[in-house]
């Protein structure tokens, strides 16, 4: 069998082909990541900032625009951080949820 993960020739748990076992997940689109810019941008204090974000979301090219000014700052970088990670694990759970399912 080839390595679908990785494993690097580490041997295949003898459970690995059970159809049962595995789950398709569906790729987030980025209409997610665009609603969770424009969910971040509403809860920043600094009102210029925020207008400067609300200006960068607007058309083609959004993503590359908010990252740029939200990384040119360290304490926005790290709160961008952490509420994205946080809104990822969400959709991660909710989904998983929705199948009858948890994390371990």
């Amino acid at each position: 069998m080839r390595d679908p993960v990785g494993m690097g020739g580490i041997p295949l748990p003898d459970h690995w082909e059970d159809p049962g076992r595995w789950e398709g997940i569906r790729p987030w689109g980025s209409h997610e990541g665009w609603v969770d810019m424009k969910r971040f941008i509403a809860r920043l204090a600094d009102e210029r900032l925020a207008d400067r974000l609300r200006d960068a979301i607007r058309g083609k090219g959004a993503f590359s625009r908010f990252r740029d000014i939200v990384y040119s700052r360290p304490d926005t970088a790290t709160a961008w951080n952490i509420f994205n990670d946080d809104r990822r694990l969400a959709r991660a759970r909710a989904w998983l949820a929705e199948r009858g399912l948890r994390p371990d």
